[in-house]
């Protein structure tokens, strides 16, 4: 599908800023019988974890990650809404890691944003970034999911403890966060610091007991299998609960977009 790009010149750069971003991609969702291969891989005494694995994946379709980004932009949308106009400046912050989906979600997301960012900026700027003479009051990062919320923890932890104290210029900016899908844990640790998080679903954490898995959740989406610790491996590669190959891979790999 066509994609409408403007250019806006912010900070002596070039920024490509999406308008009506349309992307389709193909879904997803777990092969069933692929499933019950997968299940009878497993010794005798380990199938019944193995079913309950099975029933605690979840798949997320893209139109519904984008109805979640959606929602969760319209709320950062009625906060700024409910301030002076003079209150509402904000500077847009984008992962400066191209490989990740951050990137990528902020542009799905800017087509939601009832005003626009006054100035874009990458992480790798933020530590040398000095307002300019426009007043700004916030700023802004979007991401599309938090599981364990490592990442965006210490993004708060450097904001908060770091740049402020090195940028008193920037002392009244006020952190948000939007992040459509998130888990009870990740939410609980970001209560350590006064960001404001924007968020629509809960992701179940990943809970069942005797199986070789360390990931965070068991759910996935169509437009990225997270891995790293934040779902379930069998999802990625088919192991088996005890940590054995299986050779049966029940959702199809996939490219993401971001990275396509």
């Amino acid at each position: 599908m066509p994609i409408k790009v403007t250019q806006r010149l912010i900070l002596g750069k070039t920024i490509s800023i999406t308008k009506n971003l349309r992307i389709e991609l193909q879904s997803n969702p777990p092969n069933v019988e692929k499933m019950k291969l997968w299940i009878e891989k497993h010794q005798k005494a380990d199938k019944k974890t193995a079913e309950e694995v099975v029933q605690s994946i979840q798949h997320i379709t893209f139109d519904r990650f984008l109805f979640g980004l959606k929602m969760a932009v319209r709320k950062f949308n009625l906060y700024l809404h409910s301030l002076p106009e003079d209150k509402r400046n904000f500077v847009l912050l984008v992962d400066s890691r191209k490989d990740k989906s951050g990137p990528w979600v902020t542009k799905l997301a800017q087509q939601f944003l009832a005003y626009p960012p006054s100035i874009i900026i990458n992480t790798e700027e933020l530590e040398k970034f000095t307002p300019p003479s426009i007043d700004l009051s916030h700023i802004v990062l979007f991401d599309d999911a938090s599981y364990s919320g490592n990442l965006l923890y210490k993004l708060q932890d450097t904001f908060y403890t770091s740049f402020l104290a090195k940028n008193t210029k920037c002392m009244n900016l006020q952190l948000h966060l939007i992040v459509p899908f998130t888990t009870e844990r990740a939410r609980e640790r970001f209560r350590e610091f006064p960001t404001l998080l924007y968020t629509q679903e809960i992701i179940p954490s990943f809970k069942i007991k005797g199986t070789f898995f360390k990931g965070e959740t068991a759910t996935y989406f169509d437009h990225k299998i997270p891995v790293d610790l934040s779902t379930i491996e069998c999802i990625d590669n088919g192991k088996l609960i005890t940590g054995e190959p299986s050779g049966v891979a029940f959702v199809e790999p996939m490219i993401p977009p971001y990275k396509s």
